[in-house]
């Protein structure tokens, strides 16, 4: 071997020994390596003084022996090398079999609670700084000049810390477990209280029928009192009061009636006429109104046998017939063959109850508007406006309704409550029925000159049958009535 080729095999030697920098301490299964400290200058960018020294000198027999140390030195080296390399390839093929894991590791981490969704994977796999938590190497750009500066983390710390992770979501995943169990028995719970619950509304139910049954057989007997009767009696009275004072109706005036064939009625013009309303005081008048209204209400309902069923018809083979004059024709046949009114009571409760289940709407209150509006539309004021004659049939339905409500309650009673007025037949005198009536008024004069004759009712008498044989008939409010002039 010449000097030139020692010289450049001794340089790349001192080269190569310190490009390879001492393997981790924390890798104990990989070789060490300690690069042996270079015996001349580890650059080329210069010339070597010592080296220059002798290139005039001829090569001798020591010089030889020294090429043969660099030598033996070099191959050394260069088997240290190798160990070197088999140890990184081992380390690569750990770290190989740690990167084969982690999917698994990865299914582990998403099946935590909470770790769901499309960053679940990531927040379980990635460290506090949103990089993975393991040791990141770095890409040598030359691999025979970069490989002696990457460090590469110790497997057995890389499996330690997968290990406690397992180990952190195993301890979750108990955690969850004994959570969801808990959740269970109480959901055990709730269920049984709900059967229970549930049965106890069952037996309510099946109470609420038994008395809904036990109601409707006793309906026959409930007893209505004579307070309920006498209070929508008095308020009745006092409303028709009300409306025979209503300012919407001209008193002082002899209103003109319309003729022709669609005219008049014969009642109507009977009230008007001159011989009776023009001969009138205010007044005496105001309380003929009164007198009237009472007439009408009596005519349709006060002294009508209602069933609820006024308007509504049968189609029997295409005949139209009437339900409610049916069925007030056969109350009166049974008081005719005398059928008991006890048998007779029941009948007709039970069958004003199954009327009111149906929702029939009566048209009986509606008829009675109908006729005293027109009664006296012949004194409404010429000014009255639309909207106040809408408000004033308003209010004569509102006191027909409640006539009809007072009505059925008589009905459905055991007891007989009817609203009697007094006859004019034969002239009746005051003292004949002063256990009935009372007088409010003299027609056309003073208290003093009243007579014992009766004029006309102003509003009937309330009274009571109780039920039973041989009960005495009671008078819970006299008539009002008004007295003849002397």
């Amino acid at each position: 071997m010449s000097y030139g080729e020692a010289r450049r095999m001794h340089t790349e030697c001192g080269r190569l020994a310190s490009s390879v920098p001492p393997r981790s301490k924390n890798i104990s299964h990989c070789t060490s390596y300690r690069p042996c400290s270079p015996r001349y200058s580890n650059t080329m960018d210069y010339d070597d003084p010592m080296m220059d020294a002798v290139t005039h000198q001829k090569v001798t027999a020591s010089d030889a022996s020294g090429d043969q140390r660099r030598q033996e030195v070099l191959l050394l080296e260069l088997k240290r090398v190798n160990q070197d390399m088999a140890g990184i390839q081992n380390g690569l093929n750990c770290l190989m079999q740690q990167v084969e894991a982690i999917p698994a590791q990865v299914v582990a981490g998403m099946g935590k609670p909470g770790a769901s969704g499309e960053n679940g994977w990531r927040n379980w796999f990635l460290g506090a700084n949103g990089y993975p938590e393991q040791q990141s190497y770095e890409q040598a750009s030359s691999p025979l000049s970069q490989i002696g500066g990457t460090r590469f983390a110790e497997p057995h710390g890389e499996s330690k810390v997968l290990g406690t992770r397992n180990i952190a979501l195993q301890r979750e995943l108990d955690a969850v477990k004994r959570e969801l169990a808990i959740a269970q028995r109480k959901n055990l719970g709730l269920e049984g209280q709900l059967r229970e619950n549930q049965e106890q509304v069952n037996k309510l139910r099946g109470k609420e029928a038994m008395f809904r049954t036990i109601i409707l057989d006793q309906a026959g007997v409930q007893k209505i009192s004579d307070d309920e009767i006498l209070q929508g009696f008095l308020k009745l009275r006092q409303d028709i009061q009300k409306l025979s004072r209503s300012p919407s109706y001209v008193v002082d005036t002899n209103p003109v009636l319309a003729t022709g064939p669609q005219g008049t009625t014969s009642s109507l013009a009977s009230f008007y006429r001159a011989s009776a309303w023009g001969t009138l005081g205010l007044v005496d008048r105001r309380l003929r109104m009164r007198a009237k209204i009472f007439d009408v209400l009596h005519f349709h309902i006060l002294g009508y046998n209602c069933f609820g069923l006024q308007g509504f018809q049968t189609n029997e083979a295409g005949v139209l017939g009437q339900v409610e004059p049916g069925l007030r024709r056969f109350e009166y046949t049974l008081t005719e063959l005398g059928v008991s009114e006890n048998v007779i009571s029941d009948w007709r409760i039970a069958t004003i109850n199954c009327v009111e289940l149906t929702g029939i709407e009566d048209a009986t209150s509606e008829r009675a508007t109908t006729d005293i509006f027109s009664l006296l539309a012949p004194l409404l004021s010429k000014h009255i406006r639309q909207s106040e004659e809408e408000v004033l049939r308003s209010s004569i339905l509102s006191l027909c309704k409640d006539a009809y409500k007072l009505r059925m309650m008589m009905r459905k009673s055991k007891d007989i409550y009817a609203v009697e007025k007094i006859g004019l037949d034969g002239v009746p005198s005051l003292s004949a029925l002063e256990s009935k009536a009372d007088p409010i008024a003299v027609e056309n004069g003073k208290n003093s000159e009243r007579s014992d004759e009766i004029a006309y009712t102003m509003f009937g008498a309330l009274t009571k049958q109780p039920e039973g044989e041989g009960q005495p008939m009671k008078v819970l409010e006299k008539a009002q009535v008004v007295l003849r002039k002397r």
